[in-house]
């Protein structure tokens, strides 16, 4: 049986589980602890040497990028195809995937962290933390935890808050043309979006409003039986900062 290390039913975790669910395939789901810095020490630090989640082992292959996975776990496993046929809506589920990963996610991770993550920490639990940090050894990543524990910096709340912006035009522009993201018909595309997209009608309730597509498609995914099955754990106090700005758990 394929194990998923993974951060739990939140971001690109989260992504990992949609997919896996939506092609009926029984994961093993080992949850680290993040809090706990698990995914920077032996032996799951083996695997993901930059400290991302998820990371999914099957057999002697140990595979990381959750895009890649989910892409993966399509070609590989029986189920319903996820990925388009039409060489054009494969490009442009790909590019939604560039999107995400690069723009999108970081970008509600940063928010999602100082409105949500970071306040649920006691003051107890927060100084262990800044001490736990200083063990990370890629200098660049303890940098990053550091300035999460300060919720981050003005500059990147607001690089944030305009690219979040950004992402949802383009997708308020998509959706004018269909009901999904890389063509007629749901596909990953729709599924690595979503954990990033839903949050935000908490975060930023009025930028979802100014989105009525989006807001419309937010539910419509969330109605698909898989979605709603496995987005049943989530919570948002979960969101954790990760190694850095691109890549988180």
């Amino acid at each position: 049986m394929m194990i998923l290390y993974t951060a739990g039913p939140v971001g690109h975790s989260l992504k990992v589980m949609i997919a896996a669910a939506e092609k009926g395939l029984l994961l093993a789901c080992s949850p680290v602890e993040t809090l706990d810095l698990e995914h920077y020490r032996a032996p799951l630090a083996m695997l993901t040497p930059t400290g991302g989640l998820p990371v999914l082992v099957d057999d002697e292959l140990v595979l990381t990028e959750s895009s890649i996975i989910n892409e993966y776990l399509d070609e590989s496993r029986e189920g319903p195809a996820l990925m388009p046929t039409a060489a054009q809506a494969r490009w442009r589920a790909r590019t939604w995937f560039k999107f995400v990963n690069e723009d999108l996610a970081p970008a509600v991770s940063i928010l999602a962290w100082r409105e949500w993550g970071l306040p649920a920490l006691s003051a107890s639990r927060r100084e262990r933390l800044r001490t736990a940090v200083e063990s990370i050894e890629a200098i660049e990543r303890r940098a990053h935890w550091r300035q999460a524990l300060d919720g981050f910096l003005p500059a990147q709340h607001e690089t944030a808050e305009a690219k979040i912006a950004t992402v949802l035009d383009l997708v308020e522009q998509q959706l004018a043309d269909g009901d999904h993201l890389a063509g007629p018909a749901f596909s990953l595309a729709d599924i690595d979006a979503l954990p990033f997209i839903e949050p935000l009608r908490r975060l930023r309730p009025a930028l979802i409003a100014a989105h009525p597509r989006t807001d419309t498609w937010i539910d419509r995914i969330l109605e698909r039986p898989a979605v709603a099955a496995t987005w049943s754990g989530y919570r948002d106090d979960r969101w954790v900062p990760g190694p850095e700005l691109i890549r988180w758990g």
